[in-house]
């Protein structure tokens, strides 16, 4: 049968089970007419009794859509509607989803007026949320949101018309607001007052309270800002000592805070890029140190090199840092090449003497006199090693082999030839 216009505002979609947006219709009726398919009151009665209510309002509606004006089908078709409504609040009341849920309670009570078990969770939907507004409401008031803690406040009144406690911490709050609009006047008036006498700590913390009580004032955030762009100027000249005493790291701090009270000060922006090198040399100039302490000196004299030509006031320090490095070096070098000839390796010796003398520069302490020595020594030891190997008698040859040996005692096979020539003389 045709559908009159009254009947298509109330047709829900065809998953009558499915969550309605705000402003649904507060009656479910079946678009398709259920085929024609006639179902009894009392079916009706005991699908709402299971529980099954998407059901029993397309069943409902089916009634109602073949007998136009029955008022026991009509309730009925209103009851089943209430109980959907009402179930779909219950679940989200049970998920704290109080304000949806109250939409759907009110939906209920829409489709059944009057319905004591209906406006019951009607009033504890708008008890709850009451309570919770009210809570928000004290929470902004400890922090000192007056405006928002009267706004919750408001709401709270809202849902639950004449809630003492709230009504009473609205008071409360409009009282202190009115009193903060006078006290912030006169927080203004003494800042202005410490501003004018140059007392800009004084004046800015003056002014901080101005928005606590009267909210955002234009008036306060410009002399506000005057007082912290004097601050800020009387911090450039604190920065700029600290830079020359070579307190980099306090220095650029000093910038940075200049640009926390002013973001546009010239100085504050230079200051800031120019330290912030003068900190990242000083830093590498500390790994350096570390890294010479540790013996790694070719990685220190190539970080120490990295940084030369960054900072005019710290350049010298590195010069100094690679002249450390240069001295160490040759320290370990000489140490090396003494602790070759200790051991009697003569050849790697004057090696290392040499590599010493072509780092220093040609002269360090007395390497090149031990170099020169050992340099005899070898050359001595081979000429008597030969003459040892061409001796006519057992005497020659063991006198050349004794004079190696005090040069040079652990060269070739010097120790045994002696040992066996003095056992072979003496049988």
């Amino acid at each position: 049968m045709p559908t009159t216009h009254a009947q298509r505002s109330l047709v829900p979609s065809p998953d009558c089970g499915s969550p309605w947006p705000a402003g649904a219709p507060l009656l479910l009726l079946c678009a398709l007419g259920c085929a024609g398919v006639r179902v009894s009151d009392d079916s009706v009665e005991q699908l709402i009794g299971r529980g099954e209510y998407a059901r029993a309002v397309r069943e409902a509606a089916a009634l109602v859509a073949e007998e136009p004006g029955n008022e026991a089908l009509e309730t009925t078709h209103r009851r089943a509607t209430a109980a959907f409504y009402l179930a779909r609040g219950r679940e989200l009341t049970f998920l704290d989803q109080d304000a949806a849920a109250l939409v759907e309670f009110e939906s209920a009570a829409a489709a059944l007026p009057g319905d004591e078990v209906v406006q019951g969770w009607i009033d504890k939907s708008r008890l709850k949320l009451a309570e919770r507004c009210l809570r928000d409401a004290q929470d902004r008031a400890a922090r000192d949101d007056l405006e928002g803690a009267g706004i919750a406040y408001e709401s709270a009144l809202e849902y639950w018309p004449g809630h003492e406690r709230a009504a009473r911490g609205l008071a409360k709050v409009l009282v202190q607001i009115n009193y903060r609009e006078g006290v912030g006047e006169d927080y203004y008036l003494e800042g202005v007052r410490a501003l004018r006498e140059f007392e800009l700590n004084e004046a800015h913390k003056l002014f901080g309270y101005v928005p606590k009580y009267l909210g955002p004032d234009e008036r306060a955030r410009r002399r506000d800002q005057s007082a912290l762009s004097l601050i800020a100027e009387e911090r450039v000249l604190v920065a700029r000592s600290l830079t020359e005493q070579g307190l980099f790291a306090a220095a650029n701090n000093e910038f940075r805070f200049v640009l926390l009270l002013d973001p546009n000060n010239p100085s504050g922006v230079e200051g800031l890029a120019s330290t912030q090198v003068e900190v990242e040399v000083q830093e590498l100039r500390s790994e350096v140190d570390m890294l010479i302490r540790r013996g790694r000196l070719a990685e220190a004299r190539e970080r120490a090199q990295s940084g030369l030509g960054l900072s005019s006031r710290q350049d010298l320090d590195l010069h100094a840092l690679l002249e450390r490095i240069g001295t160490v070096l040759l320290d370990q070098l000489y140490d090396e090449a003494y602790a070759l000839e200790q051991d009697f390796r003569y050849e790697g010796a004057v090696d290392a003497y040499q590599v010493l003398l072509e780092e220093s520069g040609g002269y360090y302490r007395d390497a090149l006199t031990r170099s020169d020595t050992l340099t005899d020594y070898i050359d001595q030891s081979r000429d008597w090693y030969e003459q040892a190997a061409q001796a006519e008698t057992s005497e020659q040859e063991l006198e050349a082999l004794l004079r190696i040996q005090i040069l040079w005692p652990e060269y070739r096979d010097v120790d045994a030839r002696i040992e066996a020539l003095s056992g072979a003389m003496d049988s």
